[in-house]
């Protein structure tokens, strides 16, 4: 089963440890199938779908519907026949009107002299401009997605903010014989803060630095099951944010924060007549993510241009969707190298950003 489930592409394991892991993550099936249903976006029954007022001009509203997550139980015997039964019909397919507002775009120019020569080789100076272009955009996103998570950060259960109060949680330490281990009570310490919110579905860890170190130390011991993905942007995005030197790790529920795109060509690719012999509008999939792709022909630059363009953002489910007791389900938490001790598994009291009584101050 786990050979199975490490066999997705989209499954942790596999989730490169690269400036990209925060939005691959999001914008992975494993990630936005669990609430958002995928093929209602940008259209629902008796809505009309909404369309951009002209080209390239934001923000798009689209029409998101999303499943509302599955809550408690009842035991109901009061009806003697079916038709004793009452209610009104509650449908647990919710629907929102989404702004996205998020762009990133790359362009460039080819002579009209040349560009017979790269068209008769696809493969060539073209397609790796632009695959620079989205590696460029795929670190441009990436950002966004900690930016926008870092807005999302809720509190731990006794209620201290998990953005702007870290818990201190080690995980790495130095043991009496001076070795170097991995230390897996931060993730005890997670899923007793998920026990304590009822959350069941599960959540991906990604981190900074300090993860890095404990992915590293794990490998060298043989360990090849690690519980952490690593984002080498993930530090240095949160500490703008939030103006500190701290390394992190962001705990991140299945489903709650979602990857929502939007395509301003497919309105010309459904229809052909929308195409002319000088503009081409089409999609294109790079590394595992579709961008729309222009190219142009403006006979007074004498130029082909060519544009790769994405719209996005990223869709929180309401608070209010979920179950008693779940909430603030985006959680921040300080890495460090140090000792642990049992305190520091009270789902009550995390440990203060410096330190305290219960043993969350270790040495880097």
């Amino acid at each position: 089963m786990q050979q199975e489930l490490d066999g997705r592409a989209d499954a942790p394991v596999n989730l490169e440890n690269n400036e990209n892991a925060t939005i691959n993550f999001l914008a992975s099936a494993q990630n936005n199938t669990n609430n958002v249903v995928a093929e209602a976006v940008g259209q629902l029954a008796q809505k009309a779908r909404p369309q951009t007022v002209a080209e390239g001009v934001a923000p798009t509203t689209v029409n998101l519907l999303y499943s509302a997550p599955d809550c408690g139980e009842g035991d109901e015997c009061d009806s003697d026949s079916i038709c004793d039964v009452t209610g009104e019909w509650d449908s647990y397919r919710r629907w929102v009107q989404f702004t996205i507002d998020e762009c990133v775009q790359k362009s460039g120019v080819i002579p009209i002299e040349q560009f017979r020569t790269v068209c008769e080789n696809p493969g060539g100076a073209l397609a790796d401009e632009i695959a620079r272009a989205a590696r460029a955009m795929k670190r441009s996103m990436n950002r966004i997605a900690i930016e926008s998570l870092a807005a999302s950060f809720g509190d731990y259960v006794n209620g201290t903010n998990s953005g702007t109060a870290p818990a201190v949680v080690p995980v790495v330490t130095v043991d009496q014989d001076g070795l170097m281990r991995p230390n897996r009570i931060a993730v005890a310490q997670f899923n007793t803060q998920y026990r304590r919110k009822q959350w069941r579905n599960g959540f991906q860890i990604i981190g900074g630095d300090s993860i890095a170190e404990h992915n590293d130390i794990a490998v060298s011991m043989g360990m090849t099951q690690l519980p952490y993905t690593y984002d080498n942007r993930l530090d240095d995005v949160l500490q703008n944010v939030f103006t500190d030197t701290l390394s992190n790790a962001i705990t991140i529920p299945y489903g709650v924060f979602n990857f929502v795109e939007w395509y301003d060509n497919d309105l010309y690719l459904s229809d052909p007549r929308l195409q002319t012999p000088t503009r081409s509008r089409t999609k294109l999939v790079i590394d595992g993510m579709t961008y729309d792709f222009d190219l142009y022909m403006d006979e007074c630059a004498n130029v082909w241009k060519w544009r790769l363009r994405k719209n996005f953002d990223f869709f929180k489910i309401p608070a209010a969707a979920y179950c008693e007791g779940a909430d603030d389900l985006i959680l921040r938490w300080n890495t460090i190298c140090g000792p642990a001790d049992c305190g520091m598994l009270s789902a009550t009291v995390p440990a203060p950003p410096n330190g305290g009584d219960n043993g969350g101050n270790g040495e880097g």
